[in-house]
């Protein structure tokens, strides 16, 4: 790993110093940010189970994620939370990371795709808990088919899954939290997700 100072990476997103930012990641390192990204938020055990799949343990696993996230941090790409998943005794693991705003420059500076700029805020007790969900709901997914005969063919997070439909003549959108294509022997099944934390009445489900 090219070794890097602290003091000269903090604060810094000048496009010049993002350059040099990106010469220092390795592809994991981008592909973390990318999956942050994508789902907002995620825990140190989610990254773990997606990005850091080679270690002979689950516990080596995760001090590796560990050590690559502090690392990302130290460089003011990413930034955890206070509150963990579980409370604080809960282990290392369940640290919540986001992305900081030099970050999402550096994505952005390097990507071929035009991402829209996310507003900044602090979520919720129950947009953060939902948010996971959805995390959580896609690395089983990619655990479930990593190594076996389905292949995920496709994996879309909102806002990027809403499309429309026809509903008696009126034009509607649907809003999945999740979608997936998974392929199995020659069938393509496509996955509709909404997660449900108890939390909405019955009339608002339907």
């Amino acid at each position: 790993t090219t070794p890097y100072r602290k003091e000269a990476i903090v604060d810094r997103t000048s496009k010049k110093q993002l350059e040099e930012l990106n010469h220092i990641l390795g592809d994991r390192d981008r592909d973390i940010l990318s999956t942050i990204r994508e789902y907002r938020y995620l825990t140190t055990d989610q990254v773990r189970r997606l990005h850091f799949t080679e270690s002979a343990t689950s516990a080596a696993a995760l001090r590796a994620a560990s050590r690559n996230l502090k690392k990302l941090k130290e460089m003011n790409l990413i930034n955890s939370f206070n509150q963990r998943v579980g409370g604080a005794g809960s282990g290392s693991g369940s640290f919540i990371w986001k992305l900081e705003a030099a970050g999402e420059h550096l994505l952005r500076l390097i990507s071929d795709h035009a991402h829209p700029r996310r507003k900044h805020f602090e979520p919720s007790t129950y947009f953060l808990a939902h948010t996971l969900a959805v995390s959580e709901c896609f690395v089983r997914i990619t655990q479930v088919c990593r190594g076996r005969s389905v292949k995920l063919a496709e994996v879309r997070n909102e806002p990027d899954n809403w499309r429309p439909y026809n509903s008696g003549g009126r034009i509607m959108l649907l809003k999945p939290d999740l979608f997936a294509i998974t392929v199995c022997g020659g069938y393509e099944d496509r996955w509709f997700f909404e997660i449900d934390l108890s939390t909405e009445s019955p009339v608002r489900i339907m």
